[in-house]
């Protein structure tokens, strides 16, 4: 009752977007937001098209899948918050068959991780308590065995082909653990899950790096600096 009707014609798009409404219902409601003003237009429907763009890629956990196994995981064990190699290309390949990010790509020119996060992680993410990775990996549990370093203002695609290389150059197998922040990291602050702080907090670089998963000489595989021509890893201060 207290709620103006952009913020419950944007919550009932939430709800519908959410429990994967019928894609002509969810065009419909999309082009209803894109025509009232003020914050729905802004900010409602944007949050609505990243859940929309979200068909989970294969293997994702859906939100009723999450078990109270795999929420623990996010609040222990950093080190422990991957996913395979095989599985951080897969998901970002999907990212890119979507309309959403080819939109994205029409209008900025290119896709950088912050995007991602925004119109991806997050919403499948949202309320589970649960990263990208932990959703991927589900109830496997062990430790990443290579870090990668990077710079969130990289294009996506970019990254990718740099990746490419390096695992081929370097004979890294699709199995390996990777620890890749955007996904790692629960990204929501929804209070379903730890907030960055808490994340931070626990000290997650450090223990990837530290850890013997990631030694040569446990199968491990070190850390990768992955440069891009559209953003300078090391302009980010956490990353020199």
């Amino acid at each position: 009752p207290d709620s103006s009707p952009n913020e419950a014609l944007a919550s009932l798009i939430d709800i519908f977007a959410r429990h994967e409404a019928p894609e002509e219902l969810q065009a419909q409601l999309q082009k209803i937001a894109a025509k009232l003003p003020g914050e729905l237009a802004a900010s409602g429907s944007s949050a609505f098209v990243g859940h929309r763009a979200v068909a989970r890629p294969p293997g994702m956990a859906a939100p009723e899948k999450v078990t109270e196994a795999m929420k623990a995981r996010q609040w222990r064990n950093p080190k422990q918050w991957c996913l395979t190699l095989a599985q951080l290309r897969e998901v970002l390949e999907f990212c890119i068959t979507t309309e959403v990010y080819k939109d994205l790509k029409a209008k900025k020119g290119k896709v950088t991780m912050y995007d991602i996060n925004e119109f991806f992680v997050k919403p499948w993410s949202a309320q589970t308590g649960c990263s990208t990775a932990v959703l991927m990996r589900r109830e496997a549990e062990a430790d990443a065995q290579v870090m990668t370093s990077h710079a969130w203002g990289e294009d996506v695609e970019e990254f990718l082909q740099a990746l490419a290389t390096w695992a081929e150059k370097e004979g890294i197998e699709d199995t390996t653990l990777v620890w890749f922040c955007l996904f790692a990291n629960y990204q929501c602050e929804d209070r379903c899950g730890p907030s960055i702080k808490q994340q931070i907090d626990m000290s997650p670089f450090a223990k990837v790096i530290e850890s013997d998963a990631v030694k040569a000489e446990q199968g491990g595989c070190g850390m990768v600096a992955v440069h891009t021509t559209s953003a300078d890893l090391y302009s980010r201060l956490w990353c020199v």
